[in-house]
């Protein structure tokens, strides 16, 4: 794609998050000759859904990031989209991951996790989307990050059976 646009998608539920995260997106400088663009995706039936919807766009580059995420690296536009631009074959970067996951499909409980995020909860991943993009022949990796480039703020409700319902979806396409 030739299109200089880079697109934050971000599937909303909560509007007051998603304007603390959309002020810092636009905060946020992009290397010369592209532009930043953001699309909220409001009503989904679930994240991959919302998700799904931005593959259509035109844009160059697409940036799924949670509504409750802000990142902390103002620079990291400059260092992600030159990286893309080097290496044609690599698909999909994340901030945290792991190289193998588990026959569990719990990537965190990997011997091997990368990467750095802060994760901001009172109390107390989407895994899919690289198997995907590794079907296709892409390379998925892990930004190299000195501090984390970004802050998670997961909230307090996790939805045991929901997440173990997923799982399972999870393992049955791909192990």
């Amino acid at each position: 794609m030739s299109n200089t646009t880079i697109l934050f998608v971000l599937c909303v539920n909560d509007e007051s998050m998603f304007q603390a995260c959309f002020r810092q997106l636009a905060s946020l400088p992009a290397p010369h000759g592209y532009h930043v663009e953001v699309l909220p995706i409001r009503h989904a039936s679930s994240m991959t859904s919302a998700y799904n919807e931005a593959i259509t766009h035109p844009a160059q580059f697409k940036i799924y990031l949670h509504q409750d995420t802000l990142i902390v690296k103002q620079h990291m536009l400059l260092e992600l989209i030159p990286l893309f631009l080097q290496h044609p074959s690599l698909g999909m970067v994340g901030v945290i991951g792991a190289e193998s996951v588990p026959d569990n499909g719990i990537w965190w409980e990997s011997s091997d996790c990368r990467g750095k995020v802060i994760e901001y909860r009172h109390d107390t991943y989407d895994v899919s989307q690289s198997f995907e993009f590794m079907q296709q022949g892409y390379e998925v990796g892990i930004a190299r990050q000195e501090e984390p480039w970004c802050i998670h703020k997961c909230g307090d409700h996790f939805d045991a059976e929901a997440y173990e319902k997923a799982r399972q979806t999870f393992l049955a396409n791909y192990r």
